[in-house]
């Protein structure tokens, strides 16, 4: 049945297309050849316009090829438009260059790039199977896999979705660890408070059957060092919580120092949470130590970092426009961003301070 070979032919030639386009989206090096880049807003918008383009066009297709009763001739048109949309979504997504737009906002949109894709190219590859087995009445694979592909654009085109620009895009990511950071601090106070109590981990959280055990409460010695050590945790979480807000208002931080900040977010999250865990006790010293060093490491490059974005010079110039978003007795009160920063660093560092000071005493 001629109708049916080209449907075949149509199929292949979409998967060959996603594929080319996934090894395009993924050789980033290409890049740097590129001159004239439109502004971002341009490629955002048609970056946007064709992943719409390819909702309908998945949506016809997955119409006219229901296993059921596919309409061969019917095809012909959405394989098309498809194949044509993902070479074009390809392309518009290098368009996004690191240096010239920022590397985490091309890296965000090669993703949403890379993901339809490859949703697209599961589904095309479903039916070719479908029509190689002959089995056309029994397979509801393809609603499921229609379904991925609509709902990977549908989240970028939500207004929490795709990120309009690199501090955006850094935005987004730092708000990712930001939440877990907040989990951790609320943990080791909840810690610091069992501390004494005989019936802490006694409830049956399941544990018990994983050979794991419940958690046991901090002794006296072991409950200072936490208390002591925890100021660096609420320190950071204020860091956190108000750097790109704070630090972006009047400030424009280069793509480069903004790019630095996710990978940094990571690396602090990793540090707080393995401090944390060797805050549980039993607590082994050595090991404590370790981690509040290898934590003042982090925090002192992010110190470096954000400091590239709050020079000395001309901080007056922006205090009527900064405030503290929260704090008891602070509300309304007019700061500069520097300043607030160096009190921020300043707990933390206290709190790391704090915490190397009961080991040493302990050691004494």
């Amino acid at each position: 049945m001629a109708e049916r070979a080209q449907c075949i032919a149509l199929l292949k030639m979409v998967s060959e297309t996603c594929n080319a386009a996934l090894q395009s989206i993924s050789d980033r090096s290409l890049s740097s050849d590129k001159v004239d880049l439109p502004p971002l807003a341009i490629i955002h918008k048609d970056f946007t316009s064709l992943l719409s383009l390819i909702y309908s066009s998945t949506t016809k297709l997955a119409l006219v090829m229901n296993p059921s009763s596919p309409t061969y001739p019917a095809t012909v048109t959405p394989l098309n438009d498809l194949s044509k949309h993902i070479s074009a979504v390809s392309y518009c997504s290098k368009l996004v260059d690191p240096n010239e737009h920022g590397a985490t906002i091309s890296q965000e949109i090669a993703d949403v790039a890379s993901s339809v894709t490859d949703a697209l190219n599961s589904l095309v590859k479903t039916f070719l199977e479908t029509e190689a087995l002959g089995e056309h009445a029994g397979s509801g694979d393809y609603m499921v896999k229609t379904g991925s592909v609509h709902d990977l654009i549908e989240a970028a085109r939500s207004s929490n979705g795709l990120s309009k620009d690199n501090l955006s895009a850094v935005r987004k990511k730092w708000t990712e660890d930001t939440e877990p950071l907040e989990d951790g601090t609320r943990e080791l106070k909840e810690l610091i408070e069992s501390a004494g109590d005989e019936g802490f981990g006694d409830e049956d959280d399941g544990w018990d059957e994983l050979g794991l055990g419940g958690t046991e409460p901090l002794s006296s010695e072991e409950a200072e060092r936490a208390s002591k050590a925890s100021l660096f945790s609420e320190g950071y979480c204020n860091v956190a919580s108000d750097l790109l807000v704070r630090s972006t208002d009047v400030l424009t931080p280069s793509h480069s120092s903004l790019d630095e900040l996710p990978a940094l977010s990571r690396a602090i999250l990793s540090a707080s949470d393995e401090v944390i865990a060797a805050l549980h006790p039993p607590q082994d010293q050595p090991v404590l130590k370790h981690e509040l060093d290898a934590y003042r490491q982090v925090l002192q490059d992010l110190k470096k970092c954000v400091y590239q974005f709050l020079p000395e010079e001309a901080v007056e110039d922006q205090i009527e426009r900064l405030t503290f978003k929260n704090g008891s007795g602070s509300r309304g009160k007019k700061t500069s961003k520097r300043r607030w920063f160096d009190s921020c660093f300043e707990q933390i560092f206290k709190g790391l301070d704090n915490g190397s000071s009961v080991l040493s005493d302990s050691e004494a």
